[in-house]
């Protein structure tokens, strides 16, 4: 049976005509940075709740959710259940084919679950309460949907149901049943394919023309390029061990081209990396030079992931904002959403675990 689902596919579309001053009222209920590091103030993971709860964005949700759920779970809900809510919002506002490009980019929370469960299900380990909390917003695949899934008992039985869910980027699942990628050793070939059967799909979905299509595209262009940087730096030092580097890059980048991504797949030392990448790639410098000195503080590659992750969001939400008549705008707005919902997950992790609040906030995207 088919987990895949239009949301809201009745709903008649606004229009940005009407839709798009809603959204521009809207922002200013945003959380701002201020905001969420006050979470981070609260002395324990009681003292967040409460907190969330009295919250005029999540008080509602997670209310809610503790008639449920206890502890992180009931967190997590609330957190899903608001951002479910404002893609629901977003989609009921837009027409047709900004309904697609939401659809194929709000897909990426289904990804990552998606390669959580498998992860899980090859090391043949049951699956933590922090890998239970889904992050997909229910575009195309339900949450009952992914527990179903996270509930089978081998890795096979993983990919044959996701096989009969039909999913436009399900090819690599038939390729791994079928022995054409290989598992026995990691899932690395299949998460890649997974990843290049997700952007081929979702590309066609954003479109050619028109301003959506143009800024939709140029926001998820470096998105791919900020993966591939992201490869780039997790390959520094594999050179002898990897024959072919260029089938790890992820095509249809912004700035991150095939000979580019080839010659420095074989750089040996990350700061030589970044160095080159500095000069190939002024629109990252800022984000790189960040992420580096980040890295040399701390010793963390993930740094210079985040700088660039960092970069991308923000850059999103205000390029987006600038866009006060088309679809950046809402783009923007469900970009704040998401960062939002990722920030207050961190922190009640964090918290939860007891981690130090600075330990916390480093991990935080604060736009």
């Amino acid at each position: 049976m088919s987990a895949m689902k239009t949301p809201l596919s009745r709903t008649r579309p606004l229009g940005d005509t009407y839709g798009n001053p809603r959204v521009r009222l809207a922002r200013h209920k945003l959380m701002t940075a201020g905001d969420i590091q006050s979470f981070l103030r609260e002395p324990n993971f009681d003292a967040f709740c409460k907190k969330l709860s009295e919250s005029s964005v999540y008080g509602e949700a997670m209310k809610a959710a503790q008639q449920e759920e206890t502890g992180i779970k009931a967190v997590n809900k609330a957190l899903m259940t608001e951002l479910h809510k404002a893609y629901s919002w977003i989609y009921t506002l837009s027409g047709g084919s900004n309904r697609k490009r939401l659809t194929a980019l709000v897909a990426k929370w289904d990804i990552d679950d998606i390669k959580t469960i498998l992860r899980a299900k090859a090391a043949g380990e049951p699956m933590t309460d922090d890998q239970m909390m889904f992050k997909g917003l229910g575009a195309q695949i339900t949450q009952d949907s992914m527990f179903a899934l996270s509930q089978e008992d081998s890795l096979k039985d993983a990919l044959k149901h996701l096989i009969s869910w039909r999913l436009p980027y399900g090819k690599p699942f038939i390729k791994a049943i079928d022995g054409r990628i290989d598992t026995s050793k990691g899932l690395a070939d299949l998460e890649l394919a997974l990843d290049r059967a997700y952007y081929k799909w979702a590309r066609r979905q954003i479109g050619c023309f028109g301003s959506a299509a143009k800024f939709t595209k140029k926001m998820f262009k470096q998105g791919i390029d900020t993966l591939n940087i992201n490869t780039l730096i997790r390959l520094v030092g594999t050179s002898d061990e990897i024959d072919k580097p260029l089938s790890y890059m992820l095509p249809g980048g912004a700035y991150v081209a095939k000979s580019m991504f080839e010659r420095l797949s074989k750089i040996g030392d990350v700061t030589n990396l970044l160095d080159d990448l500095h000069k190939q790639i002024p629109q990252y410098r800022a984000a790189l030079q960040q992420g580096y000195d980040d890295f040399v503080a701390t010793g963390r590659l993930s740094e210079i992931q985040h700088a660039l992750d960092t970069r991308l969001t923000r850059q999103t939400i205000e390029e987006g904002n600038k866009d006060l008549t088309g679809f950046g705008l809402m783009l923007a707005y469900l970009t704040s959403k998401e960062n939002a919902a990722s920030n207050l997950g961190i922190i009640a992790r964090g918290i939860f675990r007891g981690v130090a609040r600075d330990s916390i906030e480093k991990d935080l995207i604060l736009v």
